[in-house]
């Protein structure tokens, strides 16, 4: 099945297969720039970084590393991964390592 398209002022017949690929594209480029947008939103409103000492109700973590969350509903935020700490400030003996979500930072 073919369909006459407009493409300045030029008329050019379409296949059903290059319609799908085209559209196809338009998804993935669409799910790359939000994954950009929400990206670039979690880190424009994070607070924290590198080597930051952050508390919430599980304990005390030393950030190592920051990464994106983008839940299915509501707005991207940061997860930090670190190690966790006593509070001594001090790396578990087991070296235990855990992640917190920037929403559950209790504020110092």
């Amino acid at each position: 099945m073919q369909f006459k398209i407009a493409i300045k002022n030029e008329y050019t017949l379409m296949t059903l297969d290059e319609y799908e690929y085209k559209k196809n594209l338009l998804l993935i480029r669409y799910e790359e720039d939000r994954s950009q947008l929400d990206k670039e939103y979690a880190l424009f409103n994070n607070n924290v970084k590198l080597g930051d000492i952050i508390k919430d109700n599980g304990g005390i973590v030393r950030v190592e590393k920051i990464m994106i969350h983008t839940p299915t509903k509501g707005k991207p935020t940061c997860v930090y991964q670190g190690i966790r700490l006593t509070k001594k400030l001090l790396p578990f003996k087991n070296g235990e390592r855990c992640n917190v979500f920037q929403n559950s930072v209790i504020k110092p």
